[in-house]
């Protein structure tokens, strides 16, 4: 997991990012496995700990973080604990105290200009509950709330890859990247925007291994409506992609590999597009970042 962050001006209150139980801040949900708490950057301190019932043993470290300069903050989680990485200062591995499972939401609060989160899987041989909790999305329209925390809750187990984030504000002026891997035995996979609160698809861009195309459509009052295919689809079993959903307030504009793979102009208000679903593949990275006008 990678923070991206930047210090406000003349502010000094400490900060700190929790992996924990839950966004329900009660008594019986107060379990954080892992808590990374960064004083006042003039002390020079980083405290690494675990809540359960009360703050257990705390771990120490010297942090080279200066007022107002960007910093980032790397967090790599293998089966024995987790590696922080503060820009290029990575402290002893903090070992597990607490189940992997219990981990189902992150927090990041303090006084802090939040740019983004990206959220990874960084080795191929985490167990399978790393790997669950080592997927889902930031909603970038909360990173502007100074003092208020961040909460991130990541998708519950599915038997299938999945992943479902609400997308703060719709998709206006936003893009999302996808670093995903197809696997064998998933004749296709999508990639979907839709309104929270309806059954409606407001785009879709589903890739067909068993016809060899990609399909873009949406869905509205119970039928799909008429699509655009992409003939001889560039995707691949077993073969890491990159692709980028870019949406401004005309059309959805879809790259692969930074080329762009097809336009698709808006059928309804983007900023209704405020729920995603990912399904079908293996997701290695996914990041929600603000967008940018289409050449």
């Amino acid at each position: 997991m990678r923070y991206d962050c930047k210090p406000p001006p003349n502010k000094s209150n400490s900060l700190y990012v929790d992996l924990k139980k839950s966004t329900v801040n009660s008594e019986e949900q107060a379990l954080i496995p892992l808590h990374i708490g960064v004083l006042d950057p003039s002390t020079k301190k980083v405290v690494l700990n675990s809540y359960d019932h009360g703050w257990q043993e705390k771990m120490d470290y010297v942090s080279d973080l200066c007022k107002v300069e960007s910093f980032h903050i790397v967090i790599k989680v293998s089966s024995s604990g987790y590696e922080v990485t503060i820009n290029d200062n990575t402290y002893p591995e903090f070992k597990h105290r607490h189940d992997l499972q219990n981990i189902c939401a992150i927090e990041v609060g303090g006084v802090i200009n939040l740019k983004y989160i990206s959220i990874e899987n960084l080795r191929d041989d985490f167990s399978e509950e790393c790997q669950l909790h080592c997927e889902g999305l930031m909603n970038q329209e909360e990173f502007s709330h100074i003092n208020a925390p961040v909460l991130l809750a990541l998708n519950s187990f599915v038997p299938e890859p999945a992943l479902h984030s609400t997308i703060t504000g719709g998709m206006t002026g936003r893009k999302i990247f996808v670093k995903g891997m197809p696997l064998e035995g998933h004749p296709r996979f999508f990639v979907a925007f839709k309104e929270a609160d309806g059954d409606d698809i407001l785009f879709q861009f589903n890739v067909d291994f068993d016809e060899q195309q990609c399909n873009i459509n949406s869905y509205e009052s119970g039928s799909w409506k008429e699509r655009m295919e992409i003939k001889d689809q560039p995707f691949e079993y077993d073969k890491q992609f990159m692709m980028t959903l870019v949406c401004d307030n005309v059309e959805m504009v879809v790259f692969l590999e930074d080329i762009v793979l097809t336009r698709f102009c808006h059928r309804h208000l983007p900023y209704k597009m405020n729920l995603l679903k990912i399904e079908g593949v293996k997701i290695l990275a996914v990041a929600l970042l603000p967008g940018y006008q289409p050449v």
